[in-house]
């Protein structure tokens, strides 16, 4: 039989590997965790579609491959999903057009019949003169553009 040596390392291996199966619980758990959220802002007609806004978190807006986003949850109250061809998100003063937003995936809703989820475009520092842009364009390519403004609701 091998002499081991008597270190504080072989004495308390078993405690530690007993550690690192706690892990994987903490983690789950915290996975688990609704965020906090803000309350939905003002319902608001886009075309045929009755949209309500919320965002995801109160943080600021996140770097993603060179990019800016803050995230946000689309409700659908009045219209059906099926009548969108393609629908995007970005913030600023201004909204970005749906010929340059088609060229890349970015700032596209995505998700259920009734509720969307969208990483909208953002500049880094979000200031009270920008406002939540949200352009639809319908499969007859009717072109919808409403927006929402931020005056410290974040």
């Amino acid at each position: 039989m091998a002499v081991r040596k008597n270190t504080i390392l072989n004495r308390h291996k078993f405690k530690i590997s007993g550690l690192t199966l706690l892990f994987p619980v903490y983690f789950f758990y915290q996975q688990l965790q609704i965020p906090v959220s803000q309350d939905p802002w003002v319902a608001k007609q886009v075309g045929e579609f009755n949209l309500t806004i919320q965002p995801v978190n109160k943080e600021a807006p996140y770097a993603h491959d060179a990019d800016w986003f803050k995230d946000f949850t689309v409700f659908i109250n009045k219209g059906s999903i099926t009548q969108i061809r393609q629908a995007y998100a970005n913030i600023g003063t201004v909204p970005v057009t749906i010929e340059e937003l088609q060229l890349n995936d970015i700032g596209l809703l995505h998700g259920s019949n009734l509720l969307q989820h969208v990483h909208a475009i953002s500049p880094v520092h979000i200031s009270s003169n920008d406002k939540v842009w949200i352009t639809i364009q319908t499969w007859d390519g009717t072109i919808f553009t409403q927006s929402w403004q931020f005056n410290n609701l974040l």
